[in-house]
């Protein structure tokens, strides 16, 4: 995954986030894509349309903490929702993986204090109980990633 680091930071660059680099590779039946500086897999426009016929689960997160986690299937957004604040959530059946939310180790309770480190955790956790894939850091550090430029879609 480290070198997918330099070509995305170069995409950066040189279109300001309007075509973005991505890595992917084939996991258990699944794509996995990855993204060191992007966003791709959270915007409703491409994942939306890519989950027709099958299920999309993303998360993002930024250098300032900003994160978002979407979960669609056959085109339809069932679960969307801040890690950092994972009792706002939205999409089309958001109370649907409440049990998974807590399971993997999100406090749904409004108000209370958070590590900002363990939504992520948590956020790569739910996206194991949703799909049965488990992302470690060897397959990260070890998977034959595939790169390639997208042009973000306009709405």
């Amino acid at each position: 995954m480290d070198a997918l680091y330099g070509p995305a930071y170069a995409a950066w660059s040189a279109f300001c986030g309007e075509r973005l680099f991505a890595g992917v590779t084939a996991v258990d039946g699944w794509t996995l894509m990855v993204e060191p500086v992007g966003f791709l897999g959270v915007t409703r426009s491409v994942a939306e349309p890519l989950s027709r016929g099958t299920t999309v689960v993303s998360h993002s997160r930024t250098i300032e903490a900003v994160d978002r986690f979407r979960w669609y299937q056959d085109g339809v957004e069932r679960l969307s929702f801040e890690p950092l604040f994972p009792y706002r959530r939205g999409g089309s059946t958001p109370e649907v993986a409440v049990e998974q939310m807590r399971a993997a180790g999100f406090d749904l309770r409004a108000g209370t204090e958070r590590d900002i480190g363990l939504p992520t955790q948590a956020a790569f956790a739910l996206a194991e109980r949703l799909t049965g894939v488990q992302i470690t850091r060897e397959l990260l550090e070890t998977a034959p990633f595939t790169g390639t430029l997208v042009d973000l879609p306009r709405p």
